[in-house]
């Protein structure tokens, strides 16, 4: 199959996973332009906005590839987005700066950037950005693991250091100073501050990517002598039931509480329910991306009528499952 026919197929695919319901008028229609249809924080997001715009019989769409997004075909999904005519405003989860800018140079339609902005030197193609607060999330993570070991430890951390590196770096920054209590350069390590050490193979960088997640956690339950495994991003548990047989060989040590599990999550799901009912989780730490979607929807409403919006709007409300384990 030739990459054209591929991503025409991608596109297809997007257009069609939320369409619009056959007969119904809206008002207006605001385009969600994400990173994949398959990642769970988008739909989240989409959830979100589609239920704040229900109420001015307005309505969003989710536009994306499915499986591993790539910046190629989110240039792609925005630039067929902008020719449609379809839109009153767009919001994007920006994959790659440098690219999506080249296709936003010469657009006149109102675009708000949701959960990762533009690069500096592009952060002007957006008229405003709402996200997540990294650094208070990495604190809130904090939080989490110290109700669950508050003693201190050996601690491995996991995350995604590619294309949104300073998006995670600040989400670690926020973790080391709540687990550390002190203001902590960037870069520095847990290494006895207030008893807790980082072990020497972490953070790991899963490159976004679920399978070499899991075989990072598998490596660290394998290998590493570690209390408190935490990650600051969902791709690990992405694939609950991937997670459940990776964790398998070690169930008693995690049931018991030997190795803390925290996870972050952008939802809850049955699936990840379970896993915390049967201690094979002990946190989950869930970004609010219903409400981001709800807030997106609310800018892109307020630009598109001419109002002015802040340049920045963070979303706070985050929400912990805790479980503790059997000792």
């Amino acid at each position: 199959m030739s990459g054209l026919h591929m991503l025409n197929r991608y596109l297809v695919i997007a257009f069609l996973v939320f369409p619009f319901l056959c007969g119904r008028a809206y008002a207006d229609t605001y385009g969600l332009v994400g990173k994949s249809l398959s990642d769970a924080a988008l739909v989240e997001i989409w959830r979100g906005c589609e239920a704040m715009a229900s109420r001015n019989d307005d309505h969003c769409t989710a536009l994306g590839a499915t499986g591993d997004g790539h910046p190629r075909y989110q240039k792609r999904v925005l630039s067929e987005a902008l020719q449609s005519d379809r839109f009153k405003g767009l919001g994007i989860s920006v994959s790659h700066s440098d690219l999506i800018a080249e296709v936003l140079k010469t657009s006149p339609l109102p675009l708000i950037t949701i959960d990762v902005p533009f690069s500096d030197k592009d952060n002007h193609l957006s008229i405003g950005h709402i996200g997540v607060d990294n650094l208070a999330l990495g604190k809130d993570l904090a939080n989490v693991v110290r109700e669950l070991h508050p003693k201190g430890g050996n601690i491995c951390i996991m995350a995604s250091f590619g294309l949104h590196r300073a998006q995670m770096e600040e989400r670690l920054l926020g973790l080391r100073r709540g687990l550390s209590g002190e203001k902590l350069d960037k870069g520095v390590r847990l290494n006895g501050h207030q008893g807790w050490r980082e072990v020497a193979r972490c953070p790991w960088n899963n490159g976004e990517k679920s399978e070499r997640a899991l075989t990072q956690l598998d490596f660290t339950l394998n290998h590493l002598d570690v209390d408190v495994f935490v990650s600051i991003d969902n791709w690990v548990i992405a694939d609950p039931r991937a997670y459940q047989k990776v964790v398998a060989p070690y169930k008693e040590r995690i049931e018991t509480g030997k190795t803390i599990m925290v996870l972050s999550i952008g939802g809850m799901r049955s699936e990840y329910s379970k896993l915390l009912r049967t201690k094979l989780v002990h946190g989950y730490l869930m970004i609010n991306y219903f409400q981001l979607g709800q807030g997106s929807y609310t800018l892109m409403k307020a630009m598109a009528s001419g109002e002015s919006i802040p340049p920045v709007t963070y979303i706070r409300n985050h929400k912990t499952y805790l479980v503790k384990p059997e000792n």
